[in-house]
């Protein structure tokens, strides 16, 4: 079971769909998760993200905590590469997961956060600010 979804067909955007079990993964499956993530900056160029977590039943604050710890040793990559962002909740559990991730690390994009996905995709494709 994959932790998520990368769907980069959509470029500048790139969107990043949690599994529904994404709770129940093991520590190897969101590290691959990771690793993904850091490929994007790999590729050297700008883009924007979209967290997709409506179908998200669970999300262990441990891999909040890990992934919070991952964008502040990349915080210059982040800055650097992530122009907009969009996170799309689906309940009250992502956005204390959220609070806990913002409390370690301040988004320096252009964010939006809402329930409604064709709110956060119209976001993350406008190439304006790219």
């Amino acid at each position: 079971m994959l932790f998520a979804t990368f769907v980069d067909k959509y470029q500048p955007a790139v969107i990043i769909k949690f599994n529904a079990k994404c709770g129940e993964t093991d520590n190897l499956q969101f590290e691959e998760y990771l690793n993904k993530f850091q490929t994007l900056y790999e590729q050297n160029e700008t883009f924007n993200v979209l967290l997709d977590g409506r179908d998200v039943e669970s999300f262990p604050i441990t891999y909040a905590m890990k992934h919070a710890g991952f964008l502040l040793k990349n915080k210059e990559l982040t800055k650097k590469y992530i122009k907009k962002s969009a996170i799309i909740l689906n309940n009250q559990t992502l956005k204390n997961i959220l609070d806990i991730v913002f409390s370690i690390y301040t988004p320096e994009s252009d964010m939006i956060i809402t329930e409604n996905f064709r709110e956060g995709l119209i976001h993350v494709l406008d190439k304006q600010k790219c």
